[in-house]
């Protein structure tokens, strides 16, 4: 199945340069906007997405976050991280925080255009920055408002459990989102765009699972990469059973804080206290069903 959906994927795009390539679902669009004569419109659409994505470019580059690859869809603009996922979660706050801000300062500029010139495109271009920052901010991923709910859950509960929970409760909104959209068009005939973006987040979600098991290997194998990059670090104690799995605190790691387990007997006392790094040693060396006991 996963290789089926690689090839899909290889299948959808068209590589203009190493670093830029365009949906093909891109092309039947725009042929077909002209054709219905709505191409004004739709360049404008696009203009206004293309900047909202240039604003989470700029912004990351300023912090030191490397793009690795630009896609053009028919209805927005897509960047890829070179690594994958950001490892600070006020990086990437401030990152997914970018493209709805730069969409507020445009409607502004639009609304205030319209007023000294009065043409109905600068209503339209004030009307399309202003739905596309309510989109965006739907807590969903891969939407800005889903990273940014992310993020500040991250800083709390580490990065795999924010991620978990992020996943599941974008399958409720996405499936909401698509119930609503649906009844839409059959009450009203209209807002087919709804099932159009509940169909596009829909199908980014796998690969944000597939995001999650690189993420959950990647903080086994830089553990120590993210004890070296800090001379203090923020740490949080938890208490384990010693019968439980090792395997178990993968969902509480993050890049933002150094975990101290103290593991229980049967009868509630401490009989070791590991680190993190201690405990993902052991875990590499003797497999995902490796115990606490088994340490000592």
């Amino acid at each position: 199945m996963k290789q089926l959906r690689q090839l899909l994927n290889k299948l959808n795009e068209f590589p203009l340069t190493p670093w830029l390539s365009i949906n093909i679902w891109l092309i039947p669009v725009v042929i077909f906007s002209v054709l219905e004569n709505y191409f004004s419109l739709y360049i404008c659409t696009f203009s206004i997405a293309l900047l909202h994505e240039s604003a989470h470019i700029v912004c990351a580059k300023t912090m030191g976050i490397k793009i690795s690859h630009i896609t053009l869809f028919p209805f927005g603009v897509s960047a890829s991280l070179s690594r994958g996922y950001i490892k600070s979660s006020e990086k990437e706050f401030l990152i997914a925080f970018s493209g709805p801000l730069s969409n507020i300062i445009l409607f502004w500029i639009f609304r205030l255009s319209a007023k000294f010139f009065p043409l109905p495109i600068l209503g339209y271009c004030a009307d399309v920055n202003l739905a596309m920052c309510a989109v965006n901010l739907l807590p969903s991923l891969p939407l800005d408002g889903g990273r940014m709910l992310k993020s500040i859950l991250t800083s709390k509960f580490g990065i795999l459990r924010s991620y978990n929970f992020m996943l599941k409760l974008s399958r409720v909104l996405i499936f909401a989102i698509g119930a609503v959209a649906l009844l839409l068009l059959i009450a009203t005939s209209f807002n087919f765009s709804l099932i159009l973006i509940s169909v596009f987040l829909f199908q980014n979600l796998s690969h944000e699972q597939t995001l999650l098991s690189h993420i959950a290997l990647r903080e086994i194998l830089e553990n120590n990469e993210k004890i070296n990059a800090r001379e203090f670090f923020p740490t949080k104690n938890f208490c384990v059973k010693e019968t439980s799995r090792i395997s178990s605190i993968l969902r509480y790691l993050s890049y933002d804080y150094f975990i101290v387990l103290h593991i229980l007997d049967k009868n509630s006392q401490i009989v070791r206290t590991a680190t993190e790094t201690e405990l993902l040693t052991h875990l590499t060396k003797n497999g995902i069903r490796a115990r606490f006991c088994d340490i000592y």
